[in-house]
């Protein structure tokens, strides 16, 4: 509601925001429009394939409609996504696309992105995968 009894202006059916995502650029705005920066995932290691599903991972969930609405937390993904890129493409050099990511790979990947502190990134690496519908549940499952 924007003043009382009077409903707030909604989009049109079918609106959807526009593409965050140009090839392996993804362009993240936050909702103010004071916070911007570009992710470009071509410098990333790994297999095109392996890129192109995390750069729409990650355009999903830093887009409008995503959960990682503001630079810091977006940038929280991105080291995730670098990390895992990274891991990826020294132990998992064949791996053609998330789909052959198993319940193992993710034990050992989120081990190998412990931080200096013992911590480990499980909930956004966790946040990462589900916004990628070729992971499996049970990978997911395993990160919780």
């Amino acid at each position: 509601m924007t003043t009382r009894g009077h409903a707030a202006a909604l989009p049109p059916v079918g609106w959807q925001p526009p593409p965050s995502r140009r090839g392996l650029l993804v362009q993240f705005v936050s909702d103010d429009g004071r916070q911007r920066r570009s992710f470009d995932f071509a410098f990333l290691s790994g297999n095109d394939h392996v890129r192109e599903e995390l750069a729409v991972a990650f355009s999903e969930a830093v887009g409008p409609l995503g959960g990682y609405r503001r630079l810091a937390s977006a940038s929280s993904l991105w080291t995730v996504v670098r990390k895992t890129s990274r891991w990826m493409a020294h132990n998992r050099p064949g791996m053609t696309g998330l789909a052959d990511l198993t319940v193992a790979d993710a034990r050992m990947m989120l081990n190998a992105m412990r931080a200096p502190n013992g911590d480990l990134p499980v909930g956004y690496t966790r946040a990462l995968f589900s916004y990628c519908s070729t992971v499996s549940n049970d990978v997911i499952g395993e990160l919780a």
